[in-house]
């Protein structure tokens, strides 16, 4: 049987220091830790979210990492986007909309 640190889930620095392959054993089986220092909360320990994974496998594509690049010059050049519903209005159309609306 393999050794529990806590009931609650609860790791030391120190412990997660000594007990590491343990610890992450122990994660790998859906354990969850909060992690203290010197009896403060500084972390949590626990299976990756299924968010957290999209998340690594998008910043880490390289296709993402183009497109993300080409937006954020985009951003720099003031090239955005709103998007309301289904139709992505550019700021300007949108304040023309917005006008043409309040005029109606």
């Amino acid at each position: 049987m393999k050794k529990m640190f806590r009931h609650i889930g609860l790791l030391t620095t120190r412990e997660l220091n000594q007990q590491t392959k343990d610890a992450l054993d122990q994660v790998q089986e859906g354990a969850r830790f909060l992690v203290v220092r010197r009896g403060r909360p500084i972390a949590t320990l626990g299976p990756p979210t299924r968010e957290a994974v999209e998340a690594y496998v998008l910043a880490n594509s390289g296709e993402f990492a183009e497109s993300l690049a080409r937006a954020e010059q985009d951003i720099e050049k003031g090239n955005v986007s709103v998007y309301s519903g289904e139709n992505v209005l550019l700021y300007e159309e949108e304040d023309e909309v917005a006008q043409s609306t309040a005029s109606h």
